[in-house]
């Protein structure tokens, strides 16, 4: 068994995402992704690319930067048929991994691949309690593969995933024109470009409390600005505003990360 193909979705100019990606991934072979800069898309960009009818109804959550990363998660999956891979585990760059997690990746991507696994997601998040059902099976020591009890309980998140060519190559014909989110999970569940989705809790990796490359949620120009400032004080690292920030993105992970065991009998894999 040979070791996974791994992608890390980044800005090509993130170079201080990068170092902390390289140092992290140092024992591994992966390949940095170049993201789409949403911010960077041309008009004529995003009339080919996506419906723009439909997403004009979503304009609080597709961003510019929405934009981005739904291309970028796109390109990979493109990317994924192209190559002929079996599958690939793909990551944004504010993951945290460890080392033991690295090691234990082609262990994972094998029992995705003789499960018949479409997506598994090492790391998830959602606007309300998960009701899981399980455990399928061990992917990890101290984690166990769940089911979402129901499609309104399929989560959210791209930040790390392992998907299997199938998956990729449903999701390549039938994402275009794009019309949600890269995680919007439950809709492609929905329409059948994806067959299955298998969350692994407690999550593998971690998240970053630095500020995303991405705003999905401002809803308003004041929002937008807050959103651009804060990432301005993460990236310089601006004392007192900065940690203020962080924990209030440490509490807004926490509140999102709620989960609720569901007994198998009453409940319906998805």
């Amino acid at each position: 068994m040979g070791f996974p193909k791994i992608f890390v979705l980044s800005l090509s100019r993130s170079a201080d995402r990068r170092a902390a990606i390289s140092d992290q991934f140092s024992s591994c072979k992966f390949e940095f992704f170049d993201a789409v800069d949403g911010y960077a898309l041309t008009d004529t960009d995003i009339n080919k690319y996506f419906d723009t009818i439909h997403i004009s109804r979503f304009e609080s959550y597709m961003t510019p930067g929405a934009f981005g990363c739904a291309l970028s998660h796109a390109f990979i999956y493109k990317r994924i048929v192209n190559s002929g891979l079996p599958g690939a585990f793909i990551f944004e760059d504010d993951v945290i991994v460890d080392q033991d997690t690295l090691d234990r990746l082609p262990q994972i991507e094998q029992y995705c691949l003789d499960s018949d696994i479409d997506v598994l997601m090492l790391f998830f998040l959602n606007l309300k309690v998960t009701n899981l059902t399980g455990p399928r099976g061990s992917s990890y020591p101290s984690s166990i593969i769940y089911s979402p009890s129901s499609i309104d309980d399929i989560p959210l998140s791209t930040v790390a995933y392992y998907i299997s060519r199938s998956a990729s190559d449903k999701l390549t014909s039938g994402l275009f024109p794009i019309k949600r989110g890269a995680d919007a999970w439950k809709d492609f569940f929905k329409l059948k470009l994806i067959d299955n989705i298998y969350v692994a809790y407690p999550c593998i990796v971690g998240h970053s409390d630095r500020k995303g490359e991405i705003d999905y949620a401002a809803t308003s120009r004041l929002g937008h600005a807050i959103s651009r400032f804060a990432r301005f004080c993460d990236r310089h690292n601006i004392p007192i505003l900065n940690p203020i920030f962080r924990s209030r993105r440490r509490r807004r992970m926490e509140h999102m990360s709620q989960v609720n065991i569901v007994a198998p009998s009453v409940t319906r894999e998805v």
